[in-house]
């Protein structure tokens, strides 16, 4: 799987459980500790993903890297 590709699972994964945890995607970037803007470009599928970036997404949507990488090899 090449890095866009990821990208855009990522974002659609990210997209559809995130939803179920907060009100807004400001309540998320919150709970994430990163930047409005660069959860609304992670959703998108414009923003490269750090290793913080990712630990802090997985722990908000209360779920491991190992887990998030199952399944978005598998959409």
């Amino acid at each position: 799987m090449e890095s866009y590709e990821f990208l855009i699972k990522f974002s659609e994964y990210v997209n559809s459980e995130y939803v179920k945890f907060y009100k807004s995607k400001y309540d998320f970037a919150i709970a994430c500790n990163v930047d409005e803007k660069t959860i609304r470009r992670v959703l998108k599928a414009e923003q490269n993903i750090s290793f913080k970036i990712l630990i802090n997404i997985c722990s908000a949507l209360n779920t491991k890297p190992s887990i998030v990488f199952g399944i978005v090899e598998n959409l």
